[in-house]
């Protein structure tokens, strides 16, 4: 029996199979080299502010639809308005009398003595209808839509300031957890070099066993902590995606630097001020409040008196004998409602309802605009201690690191020592980057709340795809 494939080392059979073994090896190579030359690409795509912002404004469906809202407002105005000119309809009237008999009723198409009625007529022509006087219908109806079309227009700026609000909320929060994920991985950096010194240390019996499972068990759970970092990182990534609109399949990476911002000076009742003038959602609130009143005024006015002039022109034709005869009519229409079972009254009574209701939520408004504007300024005020008490902490926090790094490597310091040192540096490092990524989302808050945009956009259109 010749030597087997498996144990012939030496033989032919074995080197075909090598060869193969090496090809494929060559081209898992050159899958993982080609999967980590894609990653790096991607890995080189960052995201700053300005790019999120404008692909979210290009592409946010949300903002597209109240801008379609707008147009169609913007049509309601024309409709309003034109209720104000003549009306020109074309009319018909078919009539087919199955009977012959001379009855109640003077049929068109006299033809002779024989049979003065006709069976069939059709009846044709144009009519005009102008409205003379509507009780102030019309008019309150133009200002309802000009109210509608107002509030519509606003309602863009509402959503546009909200989603910008969101992608920078979105974005500071990503910025603060890619800042977190590096110091932890320094930390944890830090944390392997100690170990490594313990071992040694332990392995000529300068420290004691539980010491370098001291540095070991912490080691692991910084390990733990970096894995929810990145997690969390990742779920702001995808709420990011969803806000600006693109597929799941884009790569984002943010970039940026983390800086403190501050007040610039404006008093809290200039900002007050600015909030109620300018903010969209009380404006918007306050067109809604005129248009409530203009459809009070539809309503009442639906039970004045409407005059109406009307003209007509229509010609008749038996179908029987063809013959055509044509009139002329001018009339004026008068209509007071006496009696509408209630229906005119109910809908005045309703459109009182709905004229409150919009006048509380103007109240509304108006005070959570204003609870925004203090809550915004307290939060930046106290962003600002804050920052100065973390860069405190930072340098403290790093220079008794240095201290207790140096101390446990010459064998004079604890491990238990070591590690304080190292959890109340990366505490203050955390706190300082938590403190300035809250004083951005305070500043883009405090715009957001005195109704101009969260972050300063420029030309319309992103670059990304």
């Amino acid at each position: 029996m010749g030597p087997s494939i498996a144990t012939g080392t030496r033989g032919r059979p074995a080197r075909p199979w090598r060869r193969w073994g090496a090809c494929l090896g060559a081209l898992a190579g050159l899958l993982v080299a080609g999967g980590a030359a894609l990653a790096a690409a991607d890995a080189g795509e960052k995201w700053t502010l300005a790019d999120l912002v404008a692909v979210a404004l290009d592409r946010n469906a949300g903002l597209a639809a109240t801008g379609s809202a707008s147009d169609a407002a913007r049509e309601g105005i024309r409709a309003a308005a034109g209720e104000r000119l003549p009306r020109v309809d074309a009319v018909g009237l078919g009539e087919i009398f199955p009977r012959r008999e001379r009855l109640l009723i003077f049929r068109h198409g006299f033809r002779g003595t024989d049979n003065p009625f006709e069976t069939a007529v059709v009846n044709y022509g144009l009519e005009v209808t102008l409205p003379l006087y509507t009780s102030g219908r019309i008019q309150h109806g133009i200002r309802l839509a000009v109210a509608r079309a107002d509030a519509a227009r606003f309602r863009i700026d509402v959503t546009r300031n909200e989603l910008i609000y969101n992608v920078a909320a979105a974005y500071y929060t990503a910025l603060r957890l890619h800042k977190v994920i590096a110091a932890q991985e320094a930390a944890l950096t830090r944390l392997r070099d100690s170990s490594r010194v313990a071992t040694l240390q332990r392995q000529v019996g300068r420290i004691a066993p539980v010491d370098l499972l001291r540095i070991q068990t912490r080691l692991a759970q910084g390990e733990r902590d970096l894995i929810g970092a990145r997690t969390a990182y990742q779920r702001v990534i995808e709420i990011l995606k969803e806000l600006i609109a693109v597929p799941p399949k884009v790569f984002i990476e943010v970039a940026g630097q983390l800086t403190q911002a501050t007040l610039d000076g404006t008093g809290i009742e200039t900002l007050r001020g600015r909030a109620l003038d300018n903010r969209p959602d009380v404006v918007v609130a306050r067109h809604e409040v005129q248009a409530r009143r203009a459809a009070v005024g539809i309503s009442s006015a639906r039970l004045g008196p409407n005059l109406n002039l009307k003209a007509g022109y229509r010609g008749a034709t038996g179908v029987e004998d063809g013959i055509t005869r044509d009139d002329a009519t001018i009339f004026l229409e008068l209509r007071y409602p006496l009696y509408s079972g209630g229906i005119l009254q109910a809908r005045r009574r309703q459109a009182l309802a709905e004229l409150r209701q919009a006048e509380f939520r103007l109240q509304g408004a108006t005070r959570r605009a204003l609870a925004e504007v203090d809550r915004a300024v307290l939060d930046l005020r106290a962003a600002g201690p804050r920052v100065e008490a973390a860069r405190r902490a930072v340098r403290q926090g790093d220079e008794s690191l240095r201290i207790e790094r140096e101390k446990f490597a010459l064998g004079r310091g604890t491990s238990n020592d070591l590690l304080l040192a190292e959890a109340a540096a990366l505490r203050a490092r955390l706190e300082l980057v938590t403190a300035l990524a809250d004083s951005q989302i305070a500043a883009a808050a405090l715009r957001l709340a005195t109704g101009d945009s969260p972050v300063p956009v420029g030309p319309p259109g992103g670059a990304r795809p």
